[in-house]
């Protein structure tokens, strides 16, 4: 049961995601092995929306490392579970709390000494910054104790860039980068910091990293004109704003009409904008609020519409899904 849950919702997040956003583009997914137990990495940009893009772009049936004050209401934690998120505690969760971290590290080793997969976000936290900002050794910390804990089953580290084209907006890119994997047998015991700088690096190339200090000014013009899909063509060191490369302008009638599909969604973020403290979480607001809405207006369409009009919508919804579906 838990198995096929997982599996529907997944199927149903993928199709909102794709419709949420304008075009998903998905690269290096061959750099992803067959039969190994996989840890990936990626940078956290965009809250919730960056575990549901890995996540329903890869064949894999991963778990999650999730930060653990989500996890304190008892039938939130049973869901989270359900959905296989396991709690992860860090410092400002306090010292006492931490301890508790050596059962997440278990189920860790045991969901990779089964062949399993994790998707862990090493930055730590999650900022709107184009740029990969210093990892965490938690990752590697759990690849080298799987590696002990089931020799049989050693794991790779396999990093992953998110580059969204617009973190907040709907209709907006997003370009996924799988980067070749590091396989932990390339590494000793001592090597975790090894591991560590290799997977930092690795990151800074799959996605936009930035680390030119730029004016507001500046940062407004790479927000609006920066083809922000290829992170390989930025320079990182010395950022000359007249040789980025600029984004295709989108069409404006298409545009147009989506936003009076979306009208009444709008609407609704409105009220819910000024109580979203953390503007990392927009993105995140908006789709959860087209996730839920949009299957209500199939339900309500099926009470409302004429049997000939419903039927049409349904085909509708059949060939995007067969469209989000494809292999990308």
């Amino acid at each position: 049961m838990k198995d096929i849950f997982n599996t529907i919702l997944r199927l149903l997040v993928k199709v909102a995601l794709h419709i949420f956003y304008h075009k998903i583009h998905v690269y290096g997914k061959e750099n992803i092995p067959k039969g190994r137990p996989i840890i990936f990495i990626a940078n956290h940009q965009n809250a919730l929306l960056d575990p549901l893009m890995i996540a329903t772009h890869i064949d894999q049936k991963p778990h999650f490392l999730t930060r653990a004050s989500a996890f304190k209401n008892p039938m939130v934690a049973r869901m989270l579970d359900f959905i296989r998120m396991i709690p992860i505690y860090r410092f400002r969760d306090g010292l006492a709390a931490m301890k508790n971290n050596q059962e997440t590290f278990n189920k860790g080793f045991e969901v990779l000494g089964n062949g399993g997969s994790i998707v862990m976000f090493p930055e730590g936290n999650h900022s709107l910054e184009r740029r990969v900002r210093p990892l965490t050794k938690g990752f590697a910390k759990l690849a080298f104790g799987a590696r002990e804990a089931y020799p049989a089953a050693v794991p790779v580290i396999v990093p992953v860039g998110l580059n969204y084209s617009a973190h907040q907006y709907s209709r907006s890119k997003v370009s996924i980068f799988f980067g070749e994997a590091l396989d932990l047998e390339n590494y000793d015991d001592q090597a975790i910091n090894m591991l560590v700088a290799d997977a930092q690096r690795a990151l800074e190339k799959l996605t936009v990293h930035i680390t030119t200090s730029l004016s507001p000014q500046e940062k407004e013009s790479l927000k609006e004109h920066t083809d922000f899909q290829q992170p390989f063509i930025l320079d990182q060191t010395d950022l000359d704003l007249d040789k980025v490369p600029r984004a295709k302008t989108r069409e404006s009638y298409p545009r147009a009409f989506y936003r009076v599909l979306i009208a009444p969604l709008y609407l609704i973020w409105c009220y819910f904008k000024p109580k979203v403290q953390d503007p990392v979480f927009y993105g995140t607001f908006k789709f959860s609020i087209g996730l839920i809405t949009f299957p209500l207006v199939y339900i309500i369409a099926l009470w409302l519409l004429p049997i000939e009009l419903y039927y049409l919508l349904l085909i509708h919804f059949l060939v995007l899904l067969s469209y989000v579906s494809r292999p990308v």
